[in-house]
């Protein structure tokens, strides 16, 4: 039982060897514009699911402001994602970049966000100290769930 398990997991390792890559595309995309690209894919992706209405009514549509950007097209990008996600090293160390870079951004949006909020209570405090109402905050940037649109695509 053994040997038919070894002999199985050898077949399959000996049969996933012969991957044909891609060809390195003419227009290729270099590695920097990738990591640059796919960090703002991955913004544009985030700010879509937070709020599409959002997005509209800043004039940004998400499916051309990458392009547009970046002056490539559609074609430039599959390609050079598939030319990439097949070096599994090279890509990993792609997004390894990317995650680093949002990270970043979280550290500074999550620092901007405490300094928002103790001035927020601030204020609160100093209108409860002169004995006035205090208002209730609402965050404004909430959408109803009704009015969410979904898109999965990467653009």
């Amino acid at each position: 039982m053994i040997k038919y398990i070894f002999f199985c997991i050898a077949l399959l390792c000996l049969s996933c060897q012969d991957v044909e890559r891609p060809e390195k595309p003419d227009n290729l995309i270099d590695k920097d514009k990738m990591v640059d690209i796919l960090y703002d894919v991955s913004l544009i992706n985030a700010a879509r699911s937070y709020s599409v209405p959002k997005l509209k009514v800043a004039g940004i549509k998400p499916e051309n402001f990458v392009y547009e950007k970046y002056n490539i097209d559609s074609t430039q990008l599959a390609q050079s994602l598939t030319y990439y996600t097949v070096d599994f090293n090279t890509y990993g160390q792609i997004w390894e970049r990317v995650n680093e870079r949002l990270e970043s951004k979280r550290t500074e949006v999550d620092s901007i966000k405490k300094l928002n909020d103790s001035i927020a209570r601030a204020k609160a405090q100093l209108l409860k100290d002169e004995g006035k109402d205090v208002p209730q905050r609402r965050n404004p940037n909430l959408t109803p769930p009704e009015r969410r649109e979904v898109n999965d695509s990467i653009l």
